[in-house]
């Protein structure tokens, strides 16, 4: 015991300088590589800082609005809707949004593209949070409520100022999506909403402006780090352990909290209206043979980053370089997918099924360490500290106490991270290649060409792994309550 406790630092040391170095491999490096490429292009010329200025103006309008939006529907939303439901609506891909709203007869353009990222913001707003109610006691709220003050007083005097931190991280998070979205810019707005996402990927797939890319991936790396590094401390906060909010939502909380619900399932109904109505045709077969490619990049990529992210989870790390950690899932994945093709081309790796896994490596760790991180603080501390007085060493706890609690848990984030991964095309756009090509990479070729009614059923089955994560996690949810002694 004493021996082990002796190699402690050693071992903390060794974890911080590997986990810096995963860090700077993921994101330090290519960002420099291209920087050094940005000064031997040169300046950017007068076209393109035309269109960076009108792609811009038009990204931030349309992410404004969207924050906007968000930042009015979270709170309600988070009050009406289920942890898990808000994931589940999450994980919905955006191939699936973006063709979901032109089944509703809008014709692609703005409307459209505000719908299609509404959809996907609302949820993750909400999430976010909800994440924050976690850490105000509900007993404040309450007591106000018994002194006789008005449900809306006791709600702008106590709930919000508490509560406006975790509103504006969901905003952040909203308009930071709203920008890096590229499916919903593509297909929702049919080329009439050209914005910064779209000019970032024309950088760097058609144009080879190493300036203009540099610049836009500049950009949203110093939009992301702040969005993380709050998001992490939103993420400790929250595993205080407070008791629920046990009295029922206002009549305005469930009016507003079902609209956004409404606008969050509205693209689903139009691809199931789609699904409905389209031909039979032979693009199914033809896209079947992606999917043994797909499966092994789904479960790759899911075994190494659960892995990965518990590991971190129970590491000992500095709180800046867990929020460097946690940046790849605030960043958009339009930028992993070019770090990751910068990664590939200083190793000399083409673009295939290994650089794809790379690619969506990080945020998929990402996300198992957040969920490892709260998992982790939904067990009392007490077990461990008796155990550790008992005399088990790090080995034995991890074995005996943490294995049979925390492995229902850990199935969950596995099943959350392969619904995500199944309908990602951002950064697999960048990193697929010949025999690397994903089910969702190739529906999106076949959408972008015109053949979208095609595909409608195999987008809507994509959509159902969410439906099946959501069951798991409430499943494993109740489990967890039971095993630790606590109501089912």
């Amino acid at each position: 015991m004493l021996e082990a406790d002796a190699r402690a630092p050693a071992l903390r040391r060794t974890t911080v300088a590997l986990v810096g170095l995963y860090v700077v491999i993921a994101l330090g490096l290519p960002l420099a590589r291209l920087g050094a490429a940005a000064l031997d292009g040169g300046a950017l010329t007068s076209v393109e800082l035309a269109v960076i200025g009108r792609a811009g103006l038009r990204s931030l309008a349309l992410a404004g609005v969207v924050a906007a939006v968000a930042g009015v529907f979270a709170y309600p939303l988070a009050r009406v809707a289920s942890p898990a439901a808000l994931v589940t609506l999450v994980l919905v891909s955006p191939l699936a949004r973006a063709l979901g709203v032109l089944e509703l007869q809008l014709p692609p353009g703005l409307a459209a593209t505000l719908l299609a990222q509404l959809a996907g913001a609302l949820p993750l707003a909400g999430l976010v949070v909800a994440l924050g109610l976690r850490a105000i006691d509900p007993a404040w709220s309450e007591a106000a409520r018994d002194l006789g003050a008005r449900r809306g007083r006791a709600f702008t005097t106590i709930t919000l100022p508490l509560l406006a931190p975790a509103l504006g991280l969901a905003a952040l998070w909203a308009g930071l999506s709203s920008i890096g979205d590229v499916t919903s810019l593509e297909l929702a707005g049919g080329g009439h909403s050209y914005g910064l996402a779209l000019a970032l990927r024309d950088a760097i797939l058609m144009d080879d402006a190493p300036t203009r890319a540099f610049l836009l991936c500049a950009v949203l790396v110093a939009l992301a780090l702040p969005c993380a590094a709050a998001s992490l401390r939103a993420l400790e906060v929250s595993t205080t352990r407070r008791a629920p909010w046990r009295r029922p939502a206002s009549l305005a909380s469930r009016t507003l909290g079902g609209i956004a619900l409404l606008l969050c399932l509205t693209p689903l109904l139009g691809l199931a209206l789609g699904a409905v109505r389209a031909p039979a045709g032979d693009t199914g077969a033809q896209l079947s043979a992606l999917v043994p490619t797909t499966l092994a990049v789904v479960g790759a990529t899911t075994a190494i980053a659960a892995a990965l992210g518990f590991a971190l989870a129970f590491a000992p790390l500095p709180g800046r370089l867990a929020a460097l950690v946690v940046t790849p899932l605030a960043l958009p994945q339009l930028v992993q997918g070019i770090f990751t093709l910068e990664l590939g081309e200083l190793v000399g790796a083409r673009p295939g099924l290994a650089l794809t896994i790379a690619g969506l490596l990080p945020a998929s760790a990402a996300v198992a360490y957040a969920g490892a991180r709260l998992a982790r603080a939904a067990v009392p501390s007490v077990l461990e500290d008796s155990a550790r007085d008992l005399g088990a060493a790090r080995r034995a706890r991890l074995r005996w106490l943490w294995w049979p609690l925390l492995a229902g848990a850990a199935l969950g984030i596995a099943g959350v991270i392969a619904a995500l991964q199944l309908g990602a095309v951002d950064a697999p756009a960048f990193t697929s290649g010949p025999g690397g090509s994903t089910l969702a990479i190739g529906m999106t070729i076949v959408a972008r060409g015109s053949g979208a009614a095609a595909v409608h059923r195999l987008v809507l089955a994509l959509s159902i792994p969410p439906l099946a994560a959501l069951a798991l996690l409430t499943w494993l949810k109740r489990q967890a309550r039971s095993a630790l002694g606590g109501p089912r």
